[in-house]
């Protein structure tokens, strides 16, 4: 027997009355339903939704894929239901842990090659979506799913053991609507071969229609969305690197929305323009300075609580601005995600350090490391502003303690290539994670050591000395107990002081007064307000 399909058709039954009366909200449609956003970006790279990682991908693949959870558009980090039926429980079988997904029936892929109509998503492709990711030849994020178990039991039913219990607040992350969560299907894939990786099918709100190199990408509306159709017609994602002539595009109407540079003085301007209305949302990306401890004179402990104390908060957050940078304590950022410390934690701590700007003491610890005149340090560091400008706080702020960093400005790519190789003293690094687990592992576990560790990521200080309370909290179910052990294993690294942390920068976006997203944005998890099925453009 079939399960009912009353809620998929009373969205559709709703989208289709609002598109008859050209009513949306009690405001009335344009005739044109065509959104155009800008993206930072100079190209797509790639359309595999299971190895693009940039912002520019993000967007391309929310709109284009689906998981068995989403993240509601617009209200990072709730989760709800997305291809799968409801979101699970877990149980424990034969001593292990097995999640078991429900899959909607009747949820039909993009048109492609010899299938005009798409095709059904069963148990099948979702199999297939996460051996997929778990392949490292063929996945950005197969680290994130080793040792998974992956079966179909029946034609809707999926079911994934784990080789040791976890939370849910570590597992629906890996199977939700982001990275390596997006469902691939199995048999658009194994038509089209290569062509699929630049010819993306998926089973979202909208299918790909063209790619015209370094200047844009074409969407349509997805006619058998399972969630109704959307009232877009087209989505346009241009490459418009420049933020100040995608500023142009949209003051001229060729743009109906920009996504912008995290500053508040780019903010204050675009609110000055009639008809352009902005958006500020979280989560953002939290600003962290990491510092390399496996380079002399940074193994010395006083000498990075030097730096710390040499680092000011405040002028971080007057850098960026106080409607843009919110204050944080800890890589984890607090009251965002599980695991955050707050500043009272640290105070109870007794870690100055890492709260006080006070030079003073910077250059007292200087002297007693053997220092008092001072050393130099280098760094690669990108030509972008949000990463250019905190450096420079940073290389002003060391100069008033009698330490020179040398800084060599590269373009962004370089940039992430250098500090991957172990050569910066110092490293910037705005980063955002959707769990405590993700923040800790690709940070600051030793197999995560840049060059040295097991599986070479992001540990850019070299930091060993939590593995025990990262892995003891994947392990841990109990919610409370779980997050514990993340805060415990930042104070001991802000003990150590492996880094400093000053704010989280929300995202911010320009668009059009025209233009309705049709969700609340308080924050998204694709670093852009998201376009879904009831994203409009009004008169």
């Amino acid at each position: 027997m079939k399960r009912p399909k009353h809620v998929g058709v009373w969205v559709v039954l709703v989208a289709a009355v609002l598109a008859v009366a050209g009513m949306a909200g009690g405001q009335e449609l344009a005739d044109r339903q065509l959104l155009r956003i800008s993206v930072d970006a100079l190209d797509l790279g790639t359309g595999d939704p299971h190895m693009g990682t940039g912002t520019h991908h993000r967007v391309l693949y929310d709109l284009l894929f689906s998981g068995l959870v989403r993240y509601a558009p617009g209200e990072y980090p709730r989760v709800e239901p997305d291809l799968a039926v409801a979101l699970p429980e877990s149980q424990m079988v034969d001593g292990k842990q097995v999640w078991s997904f429900e899959i909607r029936e009747g949820v039909m892929t993009h048109a492609f090659p010899g299938y005009p109509a798409g095709y059904e998503i069963t148990a099948e492709d979702v199999v297939y979506s996460f051996e997929r990711v778990r392949d490292p030849s063929r996945s950005t994020y197969a680290s994130d799913y080793v040792g998974w178990e992956i079966e179909a039991v029946d034609t809707y039913t999926v079911n994934i053991t784990l080789p040791s219990p976890t939370s849910s607040a570590l597992f629906l992350p890996l199977v939700a609507d982001y990275m390596g969560g997006m469902i691939v299907p199995k048999v658009a894939e194994e038509t089209m071969g290569d062509d699929y990786r630049m010819n993306p099918v998926g089973t979202g709100p909208f299918y790909f229609v063209d790619y015209r190199p370094m200047d844009r990408i074409v969407l349509r509306a997805h006619e058998g969305y399972f969630r109704g159709r959307p009232i877009l017609d087209e989505v346009h994602l241009v490459y418009i690197a420049e933020i100040g002539a995608a500023e142009i595009a949209l003051r001229r109407g060729e743009l109906e929305a920009v996504i912008g540079p995290m500053e508040q003085p780019w903010v204050e301007k675009m609110q000055g323009y009639d008809g352009i209305k902005v958006d500020v949302y979280g989560p953002g990306e939290n600003v962290t300075l990491h510092y390399n401890m496996s380079r002399a004179p940074l193994d010395s402990l006083e000498v990075r609580q030097a730096i710390s104390y040499a680092m000011s908060r405040e002028f971080m957050v007057a850098l960026f601005g106080e409607d843009i940078a919110v204050p944080t304590y800890s890589i984890v950022p607090y009251g965002y995600l599980p695991g955050g410390v707050s500043r009272e934690m640290l105070e109870e701590a007794g870690y100055t350090w890492e709260l006080t700007y006070d030079p003073d003491r910077a250059r007292e610890l200087l002297a007693e490391a053997g220092y008092p005149n001072g050393f130099t340090l280098s760094a690669y560091i990108s030509e972008r502003d949000y990463y250019r400008r905190p450096y420079e706080v940073v290389q002003e702020l060391l100069r008033a303690v009698g330490i020179d960093l040398q800084m060599t400005v590269v373009d962004h790519a370089t940039f992430h290539a250098r500090i991957r190789e172990n050569v910066n003293d110092l490293i910037f690094y705005n980063s955002w994670r959707p769990s405590a687990d993700m923040y800790l592992t690709r940070f600051f576990h030793s197999a995560s050591r840049a060059v040295y560790g097991a599986a070479p990521d992001t540990n850019f200080s070299q930091a060993d000395m939590i593995d025990a309370y990262i892995e003891g909290a994947r392990s841990e179910l109990d919610a409370e107990a779980q997050e514990a052990l993340w805060q415990q294993g930042q104070l001991i690294l802000t003990e150590e002081a492996a880094y400093t942390t000053f704010c989280l920068l929300q995202l911010t976006t320009a668009r059009s007064d025209k233009l309705d997203w049709g969700h609340p944005v308080v924050a998204s998890a694709t670093l852009y307000p998201q376009i879904d099925e009831t994203t409009r453009i009004l008169r």
